[in-house]
C-alpha cells in the first residue's frame, strides 16, 4: 500500500529540484545558485553603543515638538486643507467607488516690483503690480475644476506707475477678470469605476478646457490653449526594452495658440503628442506637433511640423546633462511678406556640475546653436531660450531687459553659479553671450551682431509668506545702445 504522506513529500522534493530549489537537513528551502560562505567576524561591525544614555533627550523627540503655524489661505467652503480630527463622511453622489471630496481653495501670490531699465530707445522707471489668483474646486479624489486669473494686468500692461526719460509720469490702471486658464482635470478610469460601482483596473487621465501645457522644461511648449489632453498610456514598463516607466500624452488645441504663424486672422491649431521615457540610464522626452494655419483666406499656407527630442542623464559623480534638439520643417513662405517664420533647428545642451556641497553650490553651463528661425510649438511669452539662463528670462511684471532669446541664426550660452546658503537664500551670478552665426554682418541679423551680458539675482524669505528678490543686468551690444536693468520685488504668497 502506497504511503500517501511519503508520496506527497517525494513529489514536493522533485518539484523543488526542477525549479532550482533544494531542502537542507532541517527542511529549509534555498536556491541551488546560492552558496554558503565561511563565517568570519570581519563581516560584522560592533553593535552601536552610546557611552551615556540621556533620557531627557529621548523624550525631547516627542515632548519638544511645537505646532507649525498654518500658512494664510482662503477656504470658502468644503473641507479645509488643514483640518483637525476625524473627517466627515464623504458623499457617494459619483458612486461608492469614487467618493466626493468637495474642497475649494483660493491661493496665489501678489507681486509688487520696482525697476529701472534702459533699452535701445530710452530709460524707463516702473512700479508695477501683478496678482496671480488660482481657484481650485476638487470634487473627488481625482477630479477637479481649476481657474486662474490675473486681475491687475491685461495684454502685457500692468497696473502701475511709469516715468520715462522725457519726464512724463503716468499711472496705468488695468483690471481684467478674464480667465487665463479654466479647465477640468480627472481620470476617466476612476469616473467609470464610480459609475459601475467597481474599482477600475485602468487609468485614463484627461484635461479639457483652457489648459496650460508645459513640455520639455517649458522650452518647446509653454502656453495656455483651448483644447484637450489625454494620456492613454501611463506607467508603462518593459524589462525587454529596459524601460522602467513611460507615459504618452496626446493633445489638440484650436484657440489661443501663440505661434509664429503670420496670417490675417492670427489663428492656428496644433495636433501633437509627447512621451516621457525612463530608459538607458537616463530620462527621455520626445514630442511632435503639427501646426495648422486656420486663416480662412489663405488656409494651409503656413502649416508646418515641429519635433523635439530631449535626453537627460547623470555622468558619474561629476555632472548632469540635458540635450535638446528642436526642428521645424515643411512651412511655405507667407503670402503676406514672402518669408517663413518656422524653418530652423535649435541645439541646446544644459549642464550642472557637482561640488563638495552639491545641494547648495551649483555651477552650470548651458550652450546653444540656432540655425535659421527655430520656433517652440507654442509659447505665451518670452523667447525659446528663456530657460537657458537668468539673462534670457523676463520677469513677467516690468520691462526688465534680457539678451536676445530668439535663437535666430545665433549661437552662445550662459555660465553661472548658484549658491543656496543653508537652503534659505539664493544668489545667482551669470555671464552669457549671443553671437551671430557667420560673424559680424551675417545674413538675417539686422538688429545687432553679438552681445555679452552680466547678471545677478538674490532672493530670500523675509517672513513666512513674504519673499524679497533683487535682480540686475548689463549687456554690451555691438551696433546698438547697451542695455541695463535693475529691479527689486516683494512677493506675498497665500
Amino acid at each position: 500500500m502506497i504511503n500517501l504522506k511519503k508520496l506527497i513529500l517525494l513529489t514536493t522534493i522533485i518539484s523543488l529540484q526542477v525549479h532550482g530549489v533544494t531542502l537542507d537537513s532541517k527542511g529549509s528551502k534555498f536556491d541551488n545558485r546560492a552558496k554558503k560562505v565561511k563565517f568570519e567576524d570581519v563581516f560584522f561591525k560592533p553593535i552601536p553603543f552610546e557611552n551615556k544614555y540621556d533620557a531627557d533627550a529621548q523624550l525631547g523627540i516627542y515632548r519638544d515638538k511645537v505646532q507649525v503655524r498654518v500658512p494664510f489661505h482662503l477656504q470658502p467652503f468644503g473641507r479645509d486643507m488643514y483640518e483637525r480630527g476625524q473627517l466627515s463622511r464623504s458623499s457617494t453622489i459619483f458612486g461608492k467607488k469614487n467618493p466626493a471630496v468637495n474642497r475649494t481653495s483660493i491661493f496665489g501670490d501678489l507681486r509688487v516690483a520696482a525697476a529701472t531699465n534702459e533699452d535701445a530707445k530710452d530709460r524707463k522707471s516702473e512700479l508695477n503690480t501683478r496678482l496671480n489668483l488660482d481657484v481650485d474646486y476638487q470634487f473627488t479624489g481625482t477630479e477637479r475644476i481649476h481657474a486662474f486669473f490675473r486681475p491687475f494686468d491685461e495684454d502685457g500692461n500692468f497696473t502701475g506707475y511709469t516715468m520715462g526719460d522725457d519726464e512724463n509720469k503716468e499711472f496705468d490702471s488695468q483690471f481684467d477678470m478674464k480667465f487665463e486658464t479654466l479647465f477640468f482635470e480627472g481620470d476617466l478610469g476612476a469616473i467609470w469605476g464610480g459609475v459601475r460601482g467597481k474599482y477600475s483596473t485602468w487609468d485614463l487621465p484627461i484635461g479639457l478646457g483652457l489648459l496650460p501645457f508645459i513640455f520639455h522644461n517649458g522650452i518647446w511648449f509653454n502656453d495656455a490653449v483651448v483644447g484637450v489632453g489625454i494620456t492613454p498610456f501611463t506607467a508603462i514598463n518593459s524589462s525587454f526594452f529596459d524601460i522602467s516607466n513611460m507615459d504618452v500624452t496626446f493633445f489638440y488645441a484650436n484657440d489661443k495658440v501663440n505661434t509664429a504663424i503670420q496670417n490675417v486672422d492670427d489663428k492656428a491649431s496644433i495636433y501633437g503628442l509627447n512621451t516621457w521615457i525612463e530608459y538607458y540610464g537616463g530620462y527621455w522626452e520626445i514630442g511632435y506637433g503639427y501646426t495648422q494655419d486656420d486663416d480662412k483666406d489663405i488656409r494651409n499656407e503656413q502649416d508646418y511640423h515641429n519635433a523635439i527630442i530631449s535626453y537627460s542623464h547623470r555622468w558619474k559623480d561629476i555632472a548632469s546633462f540635458s540635450y535638446r534638439v528642436i526642428g521645424n520643417f515643411g512651412q511655405k513662405k507667407s503670402p503676406i511678406n514672402d518669408k517663413r517664420t518656422a524653418d530652423g533647428q535649435l541645439y541646446l545642451i544644459e549642464s550642472s556640475w557637482m561640488t563638495k556641497t552639491p545641494y547648495t553650490l551649483l555651477p552650470y553651463v548651458n550652450v546653444f546653436f540656432g540655425n535659421k528661425q527655430p520656433q517652440p510649438l507654442a509659447r505665451a511669452a518670452g523667447g525659446i531660450l528663456q530657460n537657458v539662463g537668468i539673462l534670457f528670462e523676463g520677469d513677467g511684471i516690468t520691462n526688465f531687459q534680457t539678451l536676445d532669446a530668439t535663437a535666430n541664426n545665433t549661437w552662445g550660452g550662459a555660465v553661472g553659479l548658484e549658491y543656496l546658503f543653508a537652503l534659505n537664500q539664493q544668489l545667482v551670478l551669470e555671464v552669457a553671450t549671443v553671437r551671430a552665426v557667420g560673424g559680424p554682418g551675417a545674413p538675417d541679423r539686422k538688429v545687432f551682431d553679438d552681445e555679452i551680458g552680466y547678471g545677478v539675482r538674490y532672493q530670500r524669505p523675509i517672513a513666512q509668506e513674504l519673499i524679497f528678490r533683487a535682480d540686475a543686468m548689463y549687456s554690451n551690444r555691438s551696433g546698438l545702445r547697451d542695455l541695463y536693468g535693475a529691479r527689486t520685488e516683494i512677493r506675498l504668497k497665500f
